[in-house]
C-alpha cells in the first residue's frame, strides 16, 4: 500500500523475503516473508523503516495516515498450531510519525481471517474491511458464521480507542 502524510511524506507498506535494502537500511526477514512499513520524504529519502513478522508468511495489504501523522497498516499473518495446521490472523498496527509502535490489534476467527483495506475518515474513525472463516471476535463484537467465508466492516474510534461498531 501507499499513502501520504499531511506534511507531504510518503508511507509504503508491503512484504519482502530475505534481506531487503531501503537506502542504507537493511531489513532481514524472520521467516518466509515479512512486512515492512517505510516512511520517505517528498524527495524520496528514507526517514525510517520497520519490519514486522514471524517465521512464516506475513503480508501488509493496506496503509493509511491520520491528520496527526500517525500511520496505520493492516494485513494478515500465517501461523501454525501444534498439529501443524496453518491459519491466518488479521492484524492492524498503529505507528507514531517517528515509527514508534503505538499498538497492535489482532483479529482471530476459527479458520482464518485478513484485513483487506483500511481508511481513516475525517471523523477520526479507522474503518476496516476484511474477511473471516468460522466464528470469531473483533473488539468485543462476535463475528457470526454465515457461510464458508464471510466479510466484516468495522469502525474503530481513534479518539476513544475502541470499536464503535462491527458488522458481519
Amino acid at each position: 500500500g501507499l499513502t501520504t502524510t499531511a506534511d507531504g511524506h510518503y508511507v509504503v507498506a508491503g512484504n519482502f523475503t530475505g534481506a531487503f535494502s531501503l537506502g542504507d537500511t537493511v531489513l532481514n526477514s524472520a521467516g518466509e516473508a515479512d512486512v515492512y512499513v517505510a516512511k520517505f520524504t517528498r524527495e524520496a529519502e528514507l526517514v525510517w523503516a520497520k519490519r514486522f513478522g514471524n517465521e512464516l508468511y506475513d503480508m501488509a495489504l493496506s496503509v493509511d495516515t491520520d491528520k496527526s501523522g500517525n500511520i496505520y497498516a493492516a494485513g494478515f499473518v500465517v501461523s501454525e498450531d501444534s498439529k501443524r495446521n496453518l491459519d491466518t490472523d488479521a492484524w492492524v498496527v498503529a505507528l507514531a510519525a517517528d515509527g514508534e509502535e503505538l499498538w497492535t490489534e489482532h483479529i482471530t476467527s476459527a479458520q482464518g481471517d485478513l484485513i483487506v483495506d483500511i481508511a481513516i475518515g475525517a471523523d477520526d474513525i479507522l474503518y476496516l474491511t476484511g474477511e473471516y472463516a468460522g466464528p470469531g471476535e473483533l473488539g468485543g463484537y462476535r463475528l457470526e458464521e454465515f457461510g464458508e467465508t464471510d466479510m466484516f466492516l468495522a469502525a474503530y474510534s481513534l479518539l476513544n480507542n475502541r470499536y464503535e461498531w462491527v458488522e458481519a
